[in-house]
């Protein structure tokens, strides 16, 4: 299932890439009308290399936004979103996207790798039947031209078709009905062959295929209809080229008489003939040759823009690799590192037990999780250049690798968790058996710092991170949320906001679970009616939820909330935290989550190191 999903992301990728780059050339193409059409003709490849060529070059002088706008792991991301290199296009799709496919700890699957491989089953059987209808048509063309005359050479008439056509890919033949005059007849055979001589009986195919390939596409199929306008008329003018310009009248004339006759228009990549017959004839008629300083003109531009739109923005993607804990080099640098350098794991703070549904001990352990950076400076020049190396090679890609190793019980040695790349800024999570250690490297440049960090990856929700003013004094704060427990009735993410030092380092604040839930407890209230069985939650005077409890016995009444039992934070561009308020029913193990009861959405303020709760809707 992975592997189908993964391929078709890829395309998802390849087709907006190629969006981007038939968008440009269709504007080109209108600047290009008065040139010969060889040159939009020839920009069209560009179109069929982006379709089909998942690899690139990469150059600052792209004309391209992004060539990865859906990463390839976006269906392991917690809050899927994508990086489409267009700003505004970021801020319109992605809290649609974190809105409605948002994974949450009680879902048994990811939705966005739901959607993913539901999208990729619909994708496989849009290609099988579009395929199946070429070859039914085919196939009706082959058995339509079966009884035709040979007239010489590899033209054939025959009396079942109206206008001429080129069919066939390895020997392709040219195909005339009888009624067709001398003159009429030398032009259809003149420009059917210049067909073949240029090959195009290939090029169609290939770009069909390409088509087929992204059938979902409305852009795709645009360009396979201009590229075949611009097939026709390039031959047409090879055609006045080799004749003479003073052909014009006659060979529009010999187009119009051809069009009046209701030509076939053969369903198959491997047959083409007249079609497009107003646009040709303009083309003819306005056909001359072009003056020398303008054709040299055109090409630089069009190479220009040729290059441009096959150059890829950015960096290339990193290779994808996660080494687990039979690769001892990163083990054995970490053996290497004192105990007083390094933090001596405490034991009490190594898990959290999954079977508790006590939100006062998760709580209790959510205050111990901060810890001091530690720097990794100490290591000697050669080590610290093997280490840096050797978390190079670590990547988010090869997450099924991952998966397969932390289900067996963390086996990992050390994995990438976030990155942020245009920032040098990586997030690695380390579990060191041999050493004793576990917690997370944080990555700045070529700075090491360590912190004694929970983090759980149920499903592969691994921690976010973003580098943002979140306290608007023009510099820029790091934000982690890391998720650290999860179990029956809870599930729990920490926030640490890093202030930059002036040595590329970061000083953690973490948003501790005691402070957030004693300033929800000064401000949410509640009344409940044992009568109407009806609770109903404030913010001071301001009502936030209502909510009627239904299914409740007679003896069974809410007595209390619940809140920071589950807790997810959003560190986009300000933070704020989601939290469902549970109701502790008498008699029940569990507090009650109910539907009525919707989540409270928090906006957090972050001042001089102290996060505060400003806005619960």
């Amino acid at each position: 299932m992975e592997q189908i999903i993964t391929i078709f992301l890829k395309i998802l990728n390849m087709s907006i890439t190629a969006s981007y780059v038939i968008g440009i050339i269709s504007i080109l193409r209108l600047f290009l009308k008065r040139v010969p059409k060889l040159y939009s003709y020839l920009l069209w490849g560009i179109v069929l290399y982006r379709l089909v060529c998942p690899v690139s070059f990469v150059s600052k002088i792209s004309l391209l936004p992004s060539s990865n706008t859906i990463r390839p792991d976006i269906i392991y991301n917690k809050i899927p979103e994508i990086d489409s290199g267009i700003t505004t296009l970021n801020r319109i799709v992605n809290p649609v996207l974190a809105r409605n496919l948002s994974a949450t700890p009680f879902t048994v699957t990811n939705p966005i790798q739901s959607l993913a491989f539901t999208g990729s089953v619909i994708w496989i059987f849009g290609i099988i039947l579009l395929l199946l209808y070429s070859i039914i048509n085919y196939y009706n063309i082959h058995r339509q031209v079966k009884a035709s005359i040979p007239l010489r050479d590899n033209i054939y008439q025959c009396d079942k078709i109206s206008s001429p056509f080129v069919f066939g890919l390895i020997n392709p033949r040219i195909y005339i009905p009888f009624h067709l005059k001398e003159q009429e007849l030398s032009h259809v055979l003149a420009h059917e062959a210049m067909h073949i001589r240029h090959y195009d009986q290939v090029m169609k195919l290939l770009f069909f295929l390409a088509a087929v390939l992204h059938w979902f596409n409305p852009f795709v199929w645009l360009s396979y209809y201009l590229m075949s306008k611009d097939m026709e008329m390039v031959c047409d003018e090879a055609v006045m080229k080799h004749m003479g310009t003073e052909f014009k009248k006659e060979y529009s004339r010999s187009l119009l008489l051809l069009a009046s006759n209701k030509p076939l228009r053969p369903n198959s990549p491997l047959a083409f003939g007249v079609n497009n017959t107003r646009e040709r004839v303009k083309n003819i008629l306005h056909y001359k040759k072009p003056v020398v300083w303008v054709l040299v003109i055109v090409i630089l531009v069009c190479s220009a823009i040729g290059i441009m739109c096959l150059a890829n923005p950015g960096k290339d993607t990193i290779k994808v690799t996660i080494t687990s804990s039979q690769d001892k080099s990163i083990t054995n640098i970490f053996k290497d590192l004192s105990k007083e350098t390094m933090n001596s794991y405490d034991k009490s703070k190594e898990s959290i037990d999954m079977s508790t549904t006590d939100s006062e001990a998760v709580n209790s352990n959510s205050n111990s999780i901060y810890s001091n950076p530690i720097s990794l400076e100490t290591l000697d020049g050669a080590k610290k250049e093997e280490l840096l190396k050797r978390l190079s090679q670590v990547t988010l890609g090869d997450l099924k690798k991952a998966k397969k190793i932390m289900d067996k019980g963390w086996e990992t040695s050390i994995c990438l968790l976030a990155e942020l790349p245009s920032d040098h800024i990586r997030l690695y999570g380390y579990n060191d058996r041999d050493f004793g250690g576990v917690g997370v490297i944080l990555q700045v440049k070529d700075k090491l710092l360590t912190f004694d960090w929970l983090y759980l990856t149920p499903r592969l929700i691994l921690p976010t991170m973003n580098y943002f003013d979140y306290d608007n004094d023009k510099v820029k704060e790091l934000a982690i949320s890391c998720y650290v427990a999860s179990g029956t009735g809870f599930a729990i993410e920490q926030l640490y906001l890093l202030e930059p030092t002036d040595m590329d380092s970061f000083i953690p604040t973490p948003f501790l679970a005691a402070d957030y839930i004693s300033q929800l407890e000064k401000r949410i209230t509640y009344q409940y009616d044992k009568d109407t069985k009806t609770i109903t939650v404030y913010d001071g005077q301001n009502k936030l939820r209502e909510t009627t409890f239904n299914g409740l016995k007679e003896d069974e009444n809410a007595r209390g909330l619940y809140l920071g039992n589950i807790v997810h934070f959003n560190i986009k561009d300000k933070l704020t935290m989601t939290i469902p308020p549970g109701v502790v029913i008498t008699g029940w193990a569990t507090p009650l989550y109910d539907d009525g009861l919707e989540d409270f959405e928090v906006d957090i303020e972050y001042k001089n190191g102290i996060f505060t709760l400003t806005n619960i809707r």
